[in-house]
Order: C-alpha cells, then sequence, then structure tokens
C-alpha cells in the first residue's frame, strides 16, 4: 500500500524529470547520447561522495554506485580519462545531513536504476528502428 501512494505522491514529479530528460531526443545521436550520460555523471558523482559518508556495517553501498559504470560507458563511447574528469559537475546537489534523508535519497537512485532497464528496452527498439535491426 505504501508502494501504490509513493507511485500515485511522485507520479507529476517523474513527468517532469523525464519530460526535462528528453530521453527520445537525447538518443537520436551518438554525440546527444554522450551528453546525457555525462550530465547524468555529473549528477551523480557529487551526490555519490555525500552518499557514502552514511555507509552502514551492514549494507553493500558499493553496489549501488552508478559513477564507475557511467565512466566506462562514456569511455566506451570515445572519451578519454582526461574528457571524462573535465565534465561538469551539479554544484548544488541535494545537501544531506542525516542518515534518513541518506536512505531516502538511495530509495530514488534505486528507482532509476530500475527505470533504467526501461530506458535499455527504449534504447534497444530505438537502434532496431534506424539501424533496421
Amino acid at each position: 500500500m505504501i508502494m501504490k501512494a509513493l507511485r500515485e505522491r511522485t507520479r507529476a514529479s517523474h513527468g517532469r524529470i523525464e519530460a526535462c530528460i528528453d530521453l527520445p531526443t537525447r538518443v537520436q545521436s551518438l554525440k546527444s547520447y554522450r551528453q546525457l550520460l555525462g550530465d547524468l555523471l555529473g549528477y551523480y558523482e557529487p551526490l555519490e561522495i555525500q552518499l557514502a559518508r552514511f555507509t552502514q556495517p551492514d549494507f553493500d553501498f558499493a553496489a549501488r554506485i552508478k559513477t564507475a559504470a557511467l565512466k566506462r560507458a562514456l569511455a566506451t563511447l570515445g572519451l578519454f580519462h582526461t574528457d571524462i574528469a573535465a565534465l561538469p559537475q551539479c554544484n548544488k546537489p541535494p545537501y544531506l545531513t542525516q542518515l534518513a534523508q541518506a536512505l531516502g535519497c538511495l530509495y530514488v537512485l534505486e528507482g532509476a536504476t530500475l527505470g533504467g532497464q526501461t530506458v535499455c528496452r527504449f534504447l534497444l527498439n530505438c537502434v532496431m528502428r534506424n539501424y533496421g535491426w
């Protein structure tokens, strides 16, 4: 019941974020896709640095880190380490001061990861359409 309430109460926010990201446009070219991944890295990295302060003994925080995968993807798409290091970062990520805030933030990030499965299907369909696979 709580999951249903969370989904309903955050639906409008999710819609605004999806419109802001504009995934269909951001995957139209390799350049725009690299930019999307760079933008995500620029947000996740400073946020994950904050989250690391809240590591708990029985919680595998390292398994939830996204920055390494984003950096690998950017390298695979042709960026050098120096290019990746020079990408802009969010200078005002949410400021987390309490464990409850960190757990709420992790909840949102995990939801984004699960949503990434939907994004992968979308990307695969785009590639298949655009390249006749």
